[in-house]
């Protein structure tokens, strides 16, 4: 039996979540709307961004596909809802090293989320460390835990967006009943796939 594609829901930090994070745009020039750790995730500045388990372990990874589509908006703690891109996932590896290898191939630099020797987390000057920061140390250390033990990647293209300066708002509503709990990745229906992607026209 084919594969049906699947849709996918998920949500994500930006950098401009609080005022600590806007002052780290204004003064890097960074587009406001990336993740905002060290280790981006994913990465909406690279050309092919990747997902992989940093944030949510298996949650996504473990049920994802090649071709599948994933939806991005921010936190509802952010502020008001934004769709800032739409993936498509063009292959699934075995693991972080996998990944580097198919960037490396393509002589593409490594998108910031792929945990390999030659490839640093970004300086705590450019993030915004979550709630229960410790040290910087132990913040990188447990990105390499969590590549290790979640190691699957998705190697993706952007089919709407990247939109990291002003991307278009999510109605609470859009879907006619509640807005799902994006705490853990949510599979959504063709149809509202679709109502996300039109807010891009």
């Amino acid at each position: 039996m084919p594969y049906e594609t699947q849709f996918f829901l998920n949500s994500f930090h930006p950098l401009c979540k609080n005022e600590v994070g806007r002052n780290i745009c204004k003064n890097n020039n960074i587009a406001p709307f990336v993740d905002y750790s060290i280790r981006r995730e994913p990465d909406f500045e690279h050309n092919f961004p990747s997902v992989t388990g940093l944030c949510r372990c298996d949650k996504l990874i473990g049920q994802a596909e090649e071709n599948d589509f994933i939806a991005y908006v921010t936190v509802k703690s952010a502020g008001p809802r934004r769709l800032v891109a739409i993936l498509q996932v063009l292959h699934k590896l075995k693991n972080h090293s996998e990944g580097a290898d198919w960037y490396h191939r393509n002589r593409l630099p490594l998108p910031r989320n792929c945990v390999v020797l030659d490839n640093d987390a970004l300086p705590l000057s450019l993030a915004v460390p979550p709630s229960n920061f410790t040290t910087y140390k132990k913040w990188c250390l447990g990105y390499i835990w969590r590549a290790r033990h979640y190691p699957t990647f998705l190697v993706c293209r952007a089919v709407c967006g990247p939109a990291l300066r002003n991307p278009p708002f999510v109605p609470e509503n859009i879907f006619e009943r509640p807005f799902p709990n994006t705490r853990s990745p949510k599979r959504i229906s063709k149809k509202e796939f679709t109502m996300l992607r039109q807010l891009f026209r």
